[in-house]
């Protein structure tokens, strides 16, 4: 089977009213579909770009007129920069990086900000205690310490 035909086989083509052809594989943390193309894996909009329009030139994006992160239908794909696919998401009003859920709102959170701020006030009791109190890893106990997660949840001076 090609690459082709083994791309087209993970996809619903054209579900109404939005055109758009949905990626029906692994999809990444992120929302894009992912595929193995030419021995590297890839966002599956990416690899429907190539297939079905044509190269994508150095250092250009594949971004989406439909704004469906799984969508691979060609006709709502378009090449542009970072800055374009900036402008363009802040032009329909999604969150930019720095402005996602932090802390205790975030969805995959473990630890409530209290939490941390025990965790940071403690200088007595070791990665590995702390992380077996509540439940999460050492190297999630040794980032909250170091000051790399969490960094907006200050202990009270």
């Amino acid at each position: 089977m090609t690459d082709e035909e083994r791309f087209f086989d993970k996809i619903a083509l054209e579900i109404p009213p939005s055109g758009c052809w949905m990626w029906q594989a692994q999809i990444d943390r992120d929302g894009y579909g992912r595929f193995r193309y030419k021995g590297k894996t890839q966002r599956a909009p990416r690899v429907a770009y190539q297939l079905l329009v044509g190269i994508i030139p150095t250092g250009l994006f594949v971004l989406h007129t439909c704004d469906v992160r799984s969508c691979v239908n060609p006709n709502h794909l378009y090449l542009g920069t970072q800055a374009d696919n900036i402008r363009d998401r802040d032009g329909r009003g999604r969150k930019g990086y720095n402005s996602c859920a932090k802390g205790e709102k975030h969805g995959r959170a473990k630890l409530t900000e209290n939490q941390v701020i025990e965790i940071k006030k403690n200088n007595s009791d070791s990665d590995i205690a702390l992380a077996s109190q509540y439940g999460v890893t050492r190297s999630a106990i040794y980032h909250i310490r170091k000051g790399y997660n969490w960094k907006h949840v200050r202990p009270p001076a």
